[in-house]
């Protein structure tokens, strides 16, 4: 069966984005971006969504794929990536998108993820936003947690275990510190 990681930055105190959607706070590190990248695309081959996340696709990474000099070769690779792999978005207002591999959930969130994980085919990866990843922890479909966990403390925000009603138990699969001060996290539920 397919596993769902939730890829996210995190801060130290457990925030995944404020409310403004603003990625301000976020310290962005090459190294980490190619450990999680590498992996990510040999993995997955189904990206889940929310609707301002997806925007956020659309306004960014057409771009990033048509320009031939776009960052290192990994993140060149990784926006090709993002272009080409189908992206399954949540949302209630979309009905037309803009990048040929994204397409609209027909399901609502759990049976989509449900179907989803029991199709043939490589691991599916949460990009966001909030309320999806908090949703996917309520209803125990996240099988794996990636973090980038940012040098920085948000006071309040969007947290990722916002819904979690008892105890849960992961097992930490891999862990770097990079220069940044950013530390990568791989964690199994």
């Amino acid at each position: 069966m397919r596993k769902v990681i939730v890829f996210t930055h995190t801060t130290i105190d457990g925030f995944m984005g404020r409310p403004e959607d603003k990625f301000d706070w976020v310290t962005w590190d090459t190294e980490a971006d190619e450990d999680y990248t590498t992996e990510l695309m040999a993995r997955a081959d189904t990206i889940l969504s929310g609707r301002a996340t997806y925007q956020a696709f659309e306004s960014s990474w057409p771009q990033r794929a048509a320009d031939p000099k776009f960052g290192p070769p990994a993140m060149a690779e990784f926006a090709q990536w993002m272009v080409k792999t189908p992206i399954v978005v949540f949302t209630h207002t979309l009905t037309s998108f803009e990048m040929a591999n994204a397409r609209r959930a027909e399901r609502d969130l759990v049976s989509e993820v449900h179907a989803l994980k029991a199709e043939p085919g490589k691991d599916i990866v949460v990009f966001g936003g909030a309320s999806i990843v908090q949703a996917l922890v309520a209803a125990g479909l996240v099988d794996e947690y990636w973090f980038k966990v940012n040098p920085i403390v948000l006071g309040s925000g969007l947290p990722i275990f916002s819904r979690v009603d008892e105890k849960v138990g992961l097992t930490l699969e891999w862990s770097k510190v990079y220069d940044s001060g950013v530390v990568g996290l791989k964690y199994a539920a």
